[in-house]
């Protein structure tokens, strides 16, 4: 295909602060403070990879995450068998 070695960004397109994401991770943490250079804000630019790959986000974040999470519980719920 035509973008073989091309960088490209794949993400929700939304922008999150990362106290949302926090929030979203654990309601229960504490974000510390922020130091020099920390971003305030996150966002993925998918121009590219609409552009070259005709790609659309089909989860959205927060579901994604959610869904990511729930597997993560699962899978180690289960006890480990070597």
């Amino acid at each position: 295909s035509g973008v073989h070695g091309e960088i490209v960004n794949i993400g929700s397109g939304t922008s999150i602060s990362i106290q949302e994401l926090a929030d979203l991770i654990s309601p229960l943490q504490e974000l510390g403070p922020a130091r020099r250079g920390d971003a305030a804000n996150t966002l993925a630019d998918i121009t590219r990879a609409r552009e070259l790959l005709q790609w659309e986000p089909a989860v959205r974040f927060e579901d994604g995450l959610r869904e990511l999470k729930e597997s993560m519980a699962a899978e180690f719920a289960e006890p480990c068998v070597a």
